[in-house]
């Protein structure tokens, strides 16, 4: 995955491991931690399609901590004992969105993908005037 996903307290924990060959024969599992390194669970992951390992156990849930890490490691063999030397291991990272933040987020626009629609009225604590438009520019206090 990359970076660092949000996702809300009890919320389920995605866990979902990508390997880009489409190798179907492997025995990944998924340990998952918190940040002062508590275990949340162990999670083996089953073949889904091309490559994609998710879990068809009861799912891990977003406890109460800032963030969440996700070691995934490629076995080579099903009793996990063997790791493979094909895969490097990687790891996933998710912190907790509070709700009060994804409160107020949720109320964002967004009418293009990845770019959020602004309504200006104050720069600098200075009140803006006109539309933006080529009749009516904006401007500063009069």
């Amino acid at each position: 995955m990359g970076g660092i996903a949000s996702i809300v307290e009890g919320d389920n924990i995605p866990i979902v491991l990508f390997l880009r060959d489409g190798d179907s024969s492997f025995h990944p599992r998924a340990v998952v931690r918190q940040e002062d390194g508590t275990l949340v669970g162990t999670v083996d992951l089953d073949h889904q399609s091309d490559g994609v390992y998710t879990s068809n156990s009861a799912p891990l849930v977003m406890p109460a901590t800032n963030l969440v890490f996700v070691a995934y490691t490629v076995y080579v063999d099903p009793g996990h004992t063997q790791e493979s030397l094909k895969y490097q291991k990687s790891m996933d990272t998710f912190a907790r969105l509070l709700d009060a933040i994804k409160a107020k987020t949720d109320q964002m626009n967004f009418t293009v993908a990845d770019h959020l629609d602004v309504n200006m009225r104050y720069h600098n604590d200075q009140r803006e005037y006109g539309t933006g438009t080529p009749g009516d520019k904006w401007r500063g206090y009069p």
